[in-house]
């Protein structure tokens, strides 16, 4: 296969940069421990249920999408916290964490090993380097500081940002416009065949397939697989 030479490339970031942490209660507990308030697991429980039914209310009348006019991450958080801690927490106060938490945690990740070795060649070889990521949260940017992967990226587009969801056109047009690039001047990688390989292609963006367990591709069109993400590096010159 001859190697491409794109003028940028853009990552996806969950499962692609990073993975979800496996301990969802003990990053949230270790994180309310810092504001004196002890987590028990049935505390969590009884906050996630409210939580996830707030979620599925607000996905039933609005789709998958959320918009940031309607804080969904902030009310996930303030409504986890007044039913995990009830009386224990006023509602004032509730929501005065809440400011906080959803900026910081409750999504917490873990960085893949290869990650920055990767990106770093990538800039040492001249690559341009921006993120195209399905996150309604608001914290991406702070998870890319913690991560220490801030510095390699031109440009970092959330959802959130562009309220807009891959594989809708619109957010990968956001991005080629941050950095001025042309579609067909462009590499996308990323693990979702139906959100990165689809709106990928549906703007005219050459996609890269992160496809650890090696599954056929969907709709059976030639696609360009990797397993690792270090794999890039022999796809592109």
């Amino acid at each position: 296969m001859e190697k491409l030479r794109p003028e940028a490339i853009f990552f996806d970031y969950g499962n692609t940069l990073a993975s979800d942490s496996p301990d969802r209660f003990g990053d949230i507990s270790r994180y309310l421990a810092g504001h004196g308030l002890a987590l028990d697991k049935q505390s969590f429980e009884r906050g996630w249920q409210a939580s996830e039914e707030y979620a599925a209310a607000y996905r039933k009348k609005n789709g998958r999408r959320t918009w940031k006019r309607d804080r969904f991450w902030f009310n996930f958080c303030r409504i986890f916290l007044e039913a995990a801690f009830r009386e224990r927490l006023s509602g004032s106060d509730a929501a005065t964490l809440a400011e906080e938490a959803h900026a910081v945690t409750f999504f917490t990740n873990e960085r893949f090993p290869d990650t920055l070795d990767t990106l770093a060649e990538l800039r040492r070889r001249g690559y341009r380097l921006g993120v195209i990521s399905n996150w309604d949260a608001p914290t991406l940017p702070g998870l890319f500081d913690r991560f220490e992967m801030t510095p390699y990226f031109e440009h970092i587009l959330p959802s959130r940002e562009a309220e807009a969801s891959k594989p809708d056109p619109h957010i990968f047009h956001v991005a080629l416009a941050a950095l001025k690039v042309r579609p067909e001047r462009a590499v996308h990688v990323g693990d979702s065949f139906s959100c990165d390989v689809v709106g990928a292609r549906g703007v005219g963006i050459t996609p890269i397939w992160l496809n650890p367990s090696d599954e056929p591709a969907p709709d059976g069109e030639p696609v360009i697989q990797i397993r690792t993400l270090s794999e890039v590096l022999a796809v592109v010159e």
